[in-house]
């Protein structure tokens, strides 16, 4: 999981946890005092409503002092003042004798009839407050039902869990932009060191970056060139050693050369040939040195294009003039027109040389080699031989990597290659059988 997706799951998470907890003390604190306000007003209410229930009363008292015994509703208010009060606050008046003489329109719903008792009652889903007037005994009841709270609360729970709804994802963007934002750096920095590797050890680019990854760029700066001195002494003491060794190779070579002419088909004659041959691959060998050398310090980092034509002719004809075996090379040229490659014209040769002698040494003896310039920018080095399996086929680009054969070899030229065309932005494809074959082996190079 992403740093980002954390951030975001976290803190929507936490602030969904904190909200709820906000709004469950909100609601109960808002519970509280409903309750201390509203049943307080029930009893101010009608202390101050008894007085216009006896003035009333009294208005409405026929001459001889006595009730008509007629229930009377309170009027509807103007069109203009319409109010719905049913289910809200309903009131009675009631006589000495606990007959109604004054209610609201839903007094039917404030339950059975029954004595007043002053003070609050709760029964019937309702609270009520009565007051008594001790003169007449004219009582006032006010009455409110349960639901009335209740509704009101949920209502109020709503309006505080409704913003939920459209802050969780708010805050899930903010947060994300904030997060991209924040990590950029780091992103930046990642980025810096992925590019970084045997070929490209430049120092990090600290510019901007915030304090928190300075010390890591530091540090990372500093691996990075121990890790260049490595490298350098590596290739300087290859590239020397390579130097060093060729001359009194070649000095030896010389001699066996001349001994093995001079012994003819004497006793011993073998044994020269083989310190000929073992000879010869020794001189390949430090030659494949020099060329790994020269392929690590960046050979193939050039960005200029250059017409390989003359070169691809030269390299086949000076190949086909040293071998000792008598092999055709066939180049087909399919692209029509000069081969402008930006890559290095040495490390060009560096790579079809080998490629060659790779197709020489491993394809079936007697059978041609050919060189083919594809149209889309392509040389391929196709050979006969033995299929070569898929397991095999996808490390023979390593390092010291040989196939399955009874043929000689260091097993760097195809890593050699390798490495060249990744620094030239090229890549290097394998494949057994050849393409159109139903054997052989089949080295092409994307050019840049």
């Amino acid at each position: 999981m992403s740093i980002t997706l954390r951030l975001i799951l976290g803190l929507s998470l936490l602030m969904v946890l904190f909200w709820g907890a906000t709004a469950f003390v909100t609601r109960n604190v808002f519970v509280e005092e409903i309750d201390e306000v509203v049943t307080g007003d029930m009893a101010a209410t009608a202390r101050r409503l008894m007085p216009l229930v006896l003035e009333t009363l009294a208005s409405k008292q026929s001459p001889d002092g006595a009730d008509g015994g007629e229930v009377h509703e309170l009027a509807e208010f103007d069109e203009g003042y319409q109010v719905d009060t049913k289910g809200f606050l309903a009131f009675q008046v009631r006589d000495a004798s606990g007959q109604t003489i004054i209610a609201t329109g839903d007094a039917d719903d404030l339950g059975p009839a029954q004595p007043p008792q002053p003070g609050y009652v709760h029964a019937h889903d309702k609270l009520s407050y009565t007051v008594i007037d001790r003169v007449t005994g004219v009582s006032l009841t006010l009455v409110e039902p349960d639901n009335h709270r209740a509704d009101a609360i949920g209502e109020a729970t709503k309006a505080l869990l409704w913003p939920l709804a459209y802050l969780v994802p708010l805050l899930a963007l903010a947060i994300w932009l904030l997060t991209r934002f924040s990590l950029a750096p780091v992103l930046g920095l990642s980025q810096q060191i992925a590019d970084r590797g045997g070929n490209n050890l430049q120092p990090l680019d600290s510019k901007g970056q915030p304090a928190e990854l300075r010390p890591i760029g530091a540090a990372l700066d500093r691996l990075m060139e121990r890790l260049r001195q490595a490298l350098d002494a590596e290739r300087v003491f290859a590239a020397n050693s390579a130097h060093e060794l060729r001359t009194p190779i070649a000095g030896a070579l010389a001699q066996v050369q001349r001994l093995k002419a001079e012994l003819g088909d004497a006793k011993g004659a073998e044994r020269v040939a083989e310190v000929e041959a073992r000879l010869k691959a020794l001189v390949d060998f430090t030659e494949k040195l020099l060329q790994l050398s020269r392929a690590e310090a960046g050979l193939g980092a050039q960005g200029e294009r250059v017409n390989m034509t003359p070169i691809l002719a030269a390299v086949v004809g000076e190949f086909t003039g040293r071998m000792t075996d008598p092999v055709t090379i066939s180049v087909d040229n399919q692209l029509g027109q000069d081969l402008m490659v930006a890559m290095d014209a040495d490390a060009f040769a560096i790579c079809l040389r080998n490629l060659l002698q790779n197709a020489v040494l491993h394809g079936q003896k007697g059978r041609p080699v050919r060189v083919i310039v594809g149209q889309d920018w392509t040389v391929r080095v196709v050979n006969d031989g033995a299929v070569v399996p898929p397991e095999g086929l996808a490390g023979l680009s390593g390092r010291y990597v040989r196939g399955e054969t009874a043929s000689g070899g260091s097993g760097l030229g195809l890593s050699i290659v390798t490495t060249i065309l990744k620094q030239s932005e090229g890549t290097l494809v394998l494949s057994s059988p050849a393409p159109g074959q139903e054997s052989g082996f089949e080295a092409k190079m994307v050019l840049p």
